[in-house]
């Protein structure tokens, strides 16, 4: 029986032999914000030399087509620890997208390999603020009773 081809989010198919590694999931970024930052911890690491066909990757997708939206990171690293990467997601203000990390690796049945571990994955928003000396809006806040 010959070996199943994989086929990841984006609906690309792998070669025979070859494997794609990923995680994704969908969030909203809020219309109403300042600021929008995606922020993550990455550690790529490889057995292979630059230029073999393995790739790291993390990209923005549009669900349910799953087409790029933009492409944050792109390429093959070995690193010696963990590094944070900070996106400006402000383009994506009133959206649902869909944050997708991927590691290719060309060749698994034999030869080297290519990974990446990814950690602490945040969407850090900042709500947009009243101009000064304007008027601002009734602040709410719950009423906390404390006896003694």
């Amino acid at each position: 029986m010959p070996a199943a081809q994989e086929t990841n989010l984006q609906g690309q198919v792998a070669p025979v032999g070859a494997s794609y590694s990923t995680v994704y999931r969908s969030v909203v970024v809020p219309g109403s914000v300042a600021a929008a930052e995606l922020r993550f911890w990455i550690w790529r690491r490889t057995q292979s030399s630059v230029g073999n066909g393995d790739r790291q990757s993390m990209r923005i997708l549009k669900p349910s087509v799953y087409s790029t939206l933009a492409e944050v990171r792109r390429g093959l690293a070995n690193d010696t620890g963990w590094s944070q990467v900070v996106y400006d997601m402000r383009a994506f203000r009133g959206q649902t997208v869909v944050i997708y990390f991927e590691v290719y690796n060309d060749q698994t049945s034999y030869g080297p390999r290519s990974w990446m571990y990814v950690d602490d994955v945040s969407l850090v928003t900042c709500a947009t603020l009243p101009p000064l000396g304007g008027e601002s809006p009734a602040l709410r806040l719950p009423l906390v009773l404390v006896q003694g």
